[in-house]
Formats: structure tokens, C-alpha cells, sequence
């Protein structure tokens, strides 16, 4: 995945883990209108996603179809980042990765000039076993996940609003607004955001070469500055 795109999705992922695991599981209707992702009025063309990936100095090669999910994904080398990015930008860089387990898909994000930012999409729990045994999860683990959101109906959309940071990989953050389908997660849930945090910063560490000097929103845009591989190696869809 990619720099501060990874950032972002690891957060949604926390949030439905964490919920998850206490016991907050919504049953979401398509009747409730909870299979059409909040509309942020994000537009992105082919040019956004040339633009991020020149700014992000990443490149993508393509793995075998038929690799384990242990195998799908790999880096290589490493780039020393400082760049801003525009809601149109990340919003591209999203919706054009190829990973046959990237988690999720209809993404739109929005950074706000006052330095908040909104995310919503679908999350892709049909991909979801696949992402965590990619990222180093064990099977163990993965099967108690699993477990956790099984009552979580397929493929459920996503909503989040806040802000947040990163100073030298520990994650600060503050969620004013989660949804998953059109149920807003009520406030005891998201008061205390440290398990999210932490989940974020064991994500961080997975990636080689993967390190956040600092990260946030600032005047609509997403700044970065630390470090990423150059290459991404991924099984595709």
C-alpha cells in the first residue's frame, strides 16, 4: 500500500476490529440506504493519480495471480518523501491500486482548510482475510478477526470524519464522527481512540523502510514527511 493511503486505511480497518471486538456490530439494510458510500463531491482524473505517484517517487510491478496472500505483496528500496497531497490525489491513488487485497474500494477522501478531514467508502471484507495475512497477521489471529466481524454483513460501507497526526511513527488522533452503514457508532466507542492508534502504529511497522517524521492535514491538503519504499510489488486483481 501507499504512504499516507495506508494510513488512512489502516484507521477504517481499526475501526471496524476494534468495534468489532466490542461487541458493536451493526446490521446495516440496503433499505437504510447502507450500500452507496457518502458522497464527499471528490472528483479525481487520470491526471491526480499520475501526479501522486511523481510526488510519492513509487513505482508498481505486477506479481503472480496465484501467490499466497503472504506473497502478494512486497517493497523494495526506499525514498526520503516531504510533499502535500491533494484530496483529488489521494482519492485517485485509492481507487486505481491494483492489489488483490487492497480493503476497500469507492473511496472518497476530503481534507478541510480548518485541518479536518473525511473519509468514506466500502470496505472490502471479502478481502479482508487476505489483507491481514498479508500484513504478517497470523492465521491464529486472523481467524479470531474474522471472528469478531462475522456478524458484519458483507462488504459494508464506511464514514469517518476528525483529525489526526503522526510525530515520528506515534499516531495522535481524535474521530468526531464514525459510521459504519448508515449507523453512526456511538460516542463511548470512539472517545478513547489509543487501540485504533495502536493498531495503526503495529501497521507502520510491517512496511520496510516505512517511517512518518510527520503526517497531517493542514489548509486541504495532506502533508508527509519521512521516508517509503520505491517499489511496490503486488498481486493484482
Amino acid at each position: 500500500m501507499n504512504i499516507i493511503i495506508k494510513l488512512l486505511i489502516i484507521i477504517i480497518l481499526g475501526f471496524v476490529l476494534v468495534f468489532g471486538y466490542l461487541g458493536f456490530l451493526p446490521v446495516v439494510s440496503p433499505l437504510m440506504g447502507a450500500t452507496t458510500p457518502k458522497d464527499l463531491g471528490v472528483r479525481f482524473e487520470e491526471s491526480d493519480f499520475k501526479s501522486y505517484t511523481e510526488k510519492a517517487k513509487i513505482r508498481f510491478e505486477a506479481l503472480g495471480n496465484d501467490l499466497s496472500p503472504e506473497k502478494s505483496l512486497s517493497f523494495k528500496g526506499r525514498s526520503e518523501l516531504e510533499v502535500s497531497f491533494t484530496s483529488e490525489e489521494m482519492t485517485a491513488m485509492i481507487n486505481s491500486d491494483k492489489w488483490k487485497y487492497y480493503p476497500v474500494s469507492d473511496v472518497q477522501v476530503k481534507v478541510h482548510d480548518d485541518g479536518t478531514a473525511e473519509i468514506s467508502g466500502v470496505l472490502r471484507k471479502d478481502r479482508l482475510q487476505g489483507y491481514l495475512q498479508a500484513q504478517g497477521v497470523s492465521l491464529k489471529e486472523v481467524d479470531a478477526i474474522m471472528g469478531y466481524i462475522k456478524d458484519v454483513p458483507l462488504n459494508p460501507i464506511f464514514y469517518a470524519k476528525g483529525t489526526g497526526s503522526v510525530v515520528n511513527d506515534k499516531v495522535d488522533m481524535k474521530i468526531e464522527r464514525a459510521e459504519i452503514g448508515r449507523l453512526s457508532i456511538p460516542t463511548e466507542f470512539i472517545s478513547d481512540p489509543s487501540p485504533i492508534e495502536g493498531f495503526i502504529e503495529e501497521r507502520i511497522k510491517f512496511v520496510p523502510n516505512f517511517h512518518v517524521e510527520s503526517f497531517g492535514f493542514k489548509d486541504g491538503k495532506m502533508d508527509f514527511k519521512g521516508t517509503y519504499p520505491e517499489v511496490q510489488y503486488n498481486s493484482e486483481r
